[in-house]
């Protein structure tokens, strides 16, 4: 995923081989007849054929003037990577290897198409007939402009095309995950951003275990909460607390640590310490997490959960209960997912 410095960086360059940029987004969710569709498979076919040494962008938002300076209109509309994919797939053989993604720069999102290096059997070209495509021929990149290739031309990228490294791949997803490492063991940023691009990554390489892993992570664990294993499995999302059907009222004026609030708790009747598994979004969890740190005050954090959740037995169905956590479990949790996606990366 590009940083806004980098991005920034990028906003100095001119439109070239290996650079474009779009003021609006491609219109290819509702597009009948395949139209704008067919411009963006063909803008994905000439990047990927283009003899270059760096990865492409195609920086959707940016308008160029007539006087070549540059505007920062932002997004119209955002549409999902697995959508942009999709429209590919079934289009073109080999099939291309691309990303999109959004970068957020001065208030505004700007999508960004990066088409890395990649070594293919052959070069890419259109398998179905489209408006400006033709099944068969070679598109590239002529400057900056996308332009059909002639013979030599297409003799000049299989050739390089053959010159790439067996390893082309394998080494892209591995700068990939470093770079991901570098942000996640400095915590530059949320877990939730990270985990979405880390997605986006395994999608594009077809990591199928750390697809699920991130889906999951983001959309909430509580289908796995009722099985014996799968809650081994997750027992980076476990910690101590303490449950109970009743609410207490907490007094504001205490002098009691959250650990001290905890034992007092323990010693109240109905109150009891279980391993509690913390199923929830990974944005939910932070939502916590910032509420803790941003009232320093705060000693604990009371959730309230179906007992059907915690029990398996369907003896409390009708119940609600009350999870009292403090500072200490919520942080343990969060540090417990970001290992766990440390792990996840390194293997």
């Amino acid at each position: 995923m590009m940083r806004e410095q980098e991005f920034e960086i990028l906003l100095q360059k001119s439109e070239s081989s290996s650079l474009d940029f779009k003021s609006c987004q491609y219109e290819i969710t509702k597009d009948v007849d395949n139209v704008n569709v067919s411009k963006f498979v063909k803008d994905i076919i000439s990047f990927s054929n283009t003899i270059r040494t760096e990865t492409a962008f195609i920086v959707i938002g940016v308008s160029i003037n007539e006087d070549g300076t540059k505007e920062l209109v932002g997004l119209d509309k955002n549409v999902d990577d697995s959508i942009f994919q999709e429209k590919v797939k079934n289009k073109v053989f080999p099939i291309p290897n691309f990303l999109y993604y959004t970068v957020h720069h001065k208030d505004k999102a700007f999508g960004i198409i990066e088409i890395p290096i990649n070594k293919y059997s052959e070069p890419i070209s259109p398998t179905i007939k489209l408006k400006g495509l033709e099944p068969g021929k070679i598109y590239f990149r002529r400057g900056s402009s996308n332009s059909e290739a002639t013979g030599r031309e297409i003799i000049m990228i299989n050739k390089w095309l053959e010159s790439l490294p067996e390893e082309m791949n394998k080494n892209s997803l591995s700068n990939e995950i470093s770079m991901i490492l570098s942000d996640i063991t400095s915590m530059k940023f949320p877990l939730s951003k990270s985990l979405a691009y880390i997605l986006q990554v395994a999608e594009k390489y077809d990591l199928i275990d750390l697809k699920e892993f991130c889906k999951n992570e983001l959309i909430g664990w509580w289908d796995k909460t009722q099985n014996d294993n799968e809650f081994k499995m997750l027992s980076y999302r476990t910690t101590d607390v303490v449950v109970s059907p009743h609410t207490v009222e907490i007094n504001p004026y205490h002098n009691l640590d959250s650990v001290g609030m905890i034992r007092e708790l323990l010693k109240l009747d109905g109150f009891y310490q279980k391993r509690f598994l913390f199923p929830q979004p990974i944005s939910e969890l932070e939502n916590i997490r910032n509420r803790i740190y941003e009232n320093p005050n705060t000693t604990l954090v009371i959730l309230k959960m179906p007992a059907s959740e915690i029990f398996k037995n369907g003896q409390f169905e009708n119940l609600t209960l009350r999870i009292y956590a403090n500072r200490d479990n919520i942080e343990s949790i969060y540090n417990g997912i970001r290992q766990e996606i440390i792990d996840k990366l390194l293997k």
